[in-house]
């Protein structure tokens, strides 16, 4: 019953440590995307701004593209965020569920 318990116990401990695991990656990936819109978006605004100097006839358009690219990028990044967030909270949720067994578990071999 002991050993049981034991191998439980160090299931739940490693399904934790996978848990966390999973959550730094999700917060990174997160990151790194972030990181590469905001670089798309420097370059596009670049661009545009290149695009604008060079011929002046095309500025109101180039600017309405702009404004359609910035709010499609704040459009994409908020359903990004808000997808990460459910995921870290999901995983949180998991972590105190396991972080609860493993207390109960303990509990028990005591």
């Amino acid at each position: 019953l002991a050993a049981q318990r034991d191998a439980q116990l160090q299931r739940l401990q490693a399904e934790l440590a996978a848990q966390r695991l999973t959550l730094e990656e999700v917060t990174q990936s997160y990151a790194e995307k972030m990181r590469a819109l905001q670089d798309s978006l420097a370059q596009l605004s670049a661009a545009l701004a290149e695009k604008e100097a060079e011929n002046s006839g095309f500025a109101e358009a180039l600017s309405k593209e702009r404004c359609r690219l910035s709010a499609e990028r704040v459009r994409a990044a908020g359903e990004k965020a808000a997808l990460v967030e459910q995921h870290q909270n999901e995983l949180q949720e998991q972590a105190r569920r396991l972080q609860h067994e493993k207390a109960e578990l303990e509990r028990l071999c005591t």
